[in-house]
């Protein structure tokens, strides 16, 4: 029998309109210590009491139990509200509507008064449900079972209210076959679909009169008063199907027709009273509501039960009052464990001096751990770990046990690590090496790559060498020294070689000159030691040379047998030969003056009566004959001469009116020029070496001539007009 509050109508519930009627009182919040050696304590508390001053709808709920069952009306309820539901009938397919029907109304009662409830039952087989069901034949099943409440001394007559079964339904042959449904007052009649009828429901008044097989109408398979009727033993020749309990019960039938439903019941006095056909599907149900006390029950929703071992910390206990009607009330109160209990640290490592490690400037210790200990979880930490690398010096361990709460307890160690490892050196190789340049020693000597090698730090790497090494070999000591002052030693040679060869300061150059006497300056060498120069070829300064090639060489060399060489070369060149053979050898003292020519070599310089600038003018020489001398001085400087002669005759009846007859420009020029002529005339133009080189008529005017064939020098030309008339000119042609 449960018990739940729902809201029917007709009843009114106090309890239900004050929501403070439930209070419960918690004890005052509670603070311990941690029980020794344990996390936690061990506290008890009483549970809270909770009161009400509610009134509550109070609904007893009866399930189908197969048996008759008991309500005793409460102290102080002379009112029920009852409710009831008929059971399905039995069927054989699972979309019947042969369903159980309802029945309601409100009741006087005696407090203390017994009902008998009897919940009617679905059948699954042929026998009839549970509380006046009819039985099926065959495949066909039982009527549902009617159910009731009834009075002492609880016969069907004393039935104070009533909902009928449903009759037996099912499939036949592809037609529905359905049972009548039980009845909040009448049951309904059971048929074969679409319309062929079956069992007759009941009524108010008597139960289902007749039901059918093979015949209708058939009355021996009526129900009766509170029972089902049944088609049983009447071989109806097809399935047979049973009517419903109730009130009255519904007939049963065969031939595949279904059976009719039970009537429902309330009696007369009662109020409020709801009857409904068909609502009810399986088993049947009875529901007794009624006013009563509220009754808080208190339960812990949150925390630890009283005796419990408390954690350390807080813990809240909560609590709710509920009386099952929707009134509640809550407290809650807290459990406060603190742990002060400190931790412990246990078999503690002594302190530790060693050496550093081989080649490492630490040491690896190892150290057995302590142990740490607690009345709750503790974390042993420390400042370095067993196995740790620890440098040079003391180092300090220090070991902190933790608690969960933050009790701390810290010891310590001490570890030494001394470095007593001397430092590896190794020598750079023994050098030779040369003397600063200009200097007969060596400065910020590079002694190469001496290295050292330490487990920890080098201090210094230092030698003895000093800043100047002189030529010759010097022993130089290494030392390496650590941070913790051991040191080593190595020893390295230096042997300074004077590599320099003496340099002359100048040399003198190639010398070249003509025949004579020769001077030259001796020249004189440096050395960044001490150099000494000889002359070891050629001649001396002051020698009177030939024609020819001499070499001259000196030699400066140092104590150390480094040399240098000076030499040069003096060349003595021959005089030029020299020839003059005049071509123009002969000429009348009027004519214009001309290049004179036939020197071999050319390029030299002419002189002599009437020679002015390589010409000669036979009116300045005058009549007669003129030595002309010719000096050639070549490219080395070298010179030679020779002599020829030029007559000038008197050439009396021949006139040469001057420079009327034409001009000539540019002159200078390239061998491109204009001879620009008054008249019609023959113009000769012949070089110096007497060679006519131009021959042509000339008209009146500008006339072009072009003699850039010919070689750089001067030329005669000269202009005879129509008349016989002559004009001479100079040409200087410059490539």
């Amino acid at each position: 029998m449960n018990k739940f509050l729902p809201l029917f109508a007709g009843l009114v519930f106090a309890g239900m309109l004050n929501a403070q009627c439930v209070t419960v009182g918690c004890g005052n919040n509670i603070n311990v210590n941690t029980d020794s050696a344990q996390c936690g304590a061990v506290v008890t508390f009483a549970t809270p009491v909770a009161s009400s001053s509610c009134t509550i709808g109070v609904a007893d709920t009866f399930q189908f139990t197969g048996g008759v069952q008991s309500f005793t009306v409460p102290t102080g309820v002379t009112q029920l509200e009852i409710e009831v539901w008929g059971a399905q009938g039995g069927a054989n397919w699972v979309n019947n509507t042969n369903f159980g029907g309802y029945t309601k109304g409100t009741l006087a009662v005696t407090p203390g008064e017994v009902l008998q409830i009897f919940v009617g039952g679905q059948p699954t087989t042929t026998a009839g449900g549970y509380n006046g069901g009819g039985a099926g034949d065959g495949a066909g099943k039982g009527g549902g079972g009617g159910t009731d409440v009834r009075r002492a001394p609880y016969s069907l007559n004393d039935r104070i209210v009533v909902a009928g079964g449903g009759g037996g339904a099912g499939y036949w042959n592809n037609l529905h076959v359905v049972g009548g449904v039980g009845g909040g007052l009448n049951g309904g009649n059971g048929l074969r679909a679409p319309s062929d009828p079956g069992g007759l429901g009941a009524s108010q008044t008597g139960p289902g009169a007749s039901g059918t097989c093979v015949n209708f109408n058939v009355t021996s398979m009526a129900g009766g008063f509170g029972f089902g009727g049944t088609p049983l033993s009447y071989n109806c020749g097809c399935e047979g199907y049973g009517g419903g309990g109730g009130w009255y019960g519904g007939a049963g039938s065969g031939n595949c027709r279904g059976g009719g439903g039970g009537s429902g019941y309330i009696i007369p006095s009662a109020t409020n009273i709801t009857q409904t056909a068909g609502v009810r599907t399986g088993n049947g149900m009875v529901v007794l509501t009624f006013n009563g006390t509220s009754t808080p029950v208190v339960t812990q929703t949150a925390g630890l039960p009283s005796g419990s071992l408390f954690p350390v910390g807080t813990t809240t206990n909560s609590f709710l009052a509920d009386d099952g009607a929707g009134n509640t009330a809550t407290c809650a109160f807290t459990v406060t464990v603190t742990d002060n209990e400190m931790p412990m640290i246990t078999q503690m490592p002594g302190n530790i001096t060693v050496a550093t490690d081989s080649g490492m400037c630490t040491a690896n210790i190892v150290w057995l751990s302590p142990i740490a200990t607690d009345n709750c979880a503790v974390t042993l930490n420390s400042s370095a770990n067993s196995g740790d690398a620890f440098p040079i010096g003391t180092t300090t361990v220090v070991f902190a046990a933790t608690d969960a709460s933050g009790n701390v307890t810290l010891d310590s160690i001490s570890v030494t690590v001394a470095d007593q490892e001397a430092p590896s050196i190794t020598c750079s190789s023994n050098i030779t090496i040369s003397t600063d340049s200009g200097m007969c020693y060596a400065t910020g000597v590079n002694l190469g790559a001496t290295s050292a090698l330490d487990n920890c730090t080098i201090a210094s790497l230092t030698n003895n060498a000093n800043d100047t090494l002189a030529v010759g070999t010097h022993l130089i000591l290494w030392t390496a020294t650590d941070s913790a002052g051991n040191a080593s030693t190595c020893q390295q040679t230096v042997t300074v070689v004077d590599t320099q060869a003496p340099s002359f300061n100048s040399c003198p150059q190639d010398i070249a000159i003509c025949p004579g006497i020769i001077t030259f300056q001796n020249p004189e060498a440096s050395d960044n030691c001490v150099a000494t120069v000889i002359q070891i070829s050629g001649p001396a300064s002051g020698s009177a040379l030939t024609a020819g090639n001499y070499q001259v060489i000196f030699v400066a060399t140092d104590a150390s047998g480094n040399s240098d060489t000076c030499s040069f070369t003096i060349t003595v060149h021959p005089e030029p030969n020299v020839s003059l053979a005049i071509s123009t050898s002969n000429v009348c003292v009027d004519d214009a003056a001309f290049a004179l020519n036939g020197a071999n070599p050319a390029g030299g310089m002419f002189s002599g009566n009437g020679v002015s600038n390589g010409n000669f003018s036979p009116s300045v020489a005058g009549v007669g004959t003129h030595i002309i001398n010719y000096m050639f001085v070549d490219t080395n400087g070298c010179s030679g001469a020779a002599t020829d002669t030029v007559v000038v005759n008197a050439c009396t009846g021949i006139a040469e009116p001057g420079n009327s007859l034409f001009q000539l420009y540019p002159n200078p020029n390239n061998g491109m020029f204009t001879l620009n002529a008054n008249t019609t005339g023959t113009v000769v133009i012949w070089d110096q070496t007497g060679r006519v080189v131009y021959q042509n008529q000339m008209t009146p005017g500008r006339n072009e001539l072009n003699l850039q064939r010919e070689s750089s020098g001067l030329y005669t030309v000269r202009f005879t007009d129509h008349t016989g008339k002559t004009n001479t000119q100079r040409l200087h042609i410059q490539h």
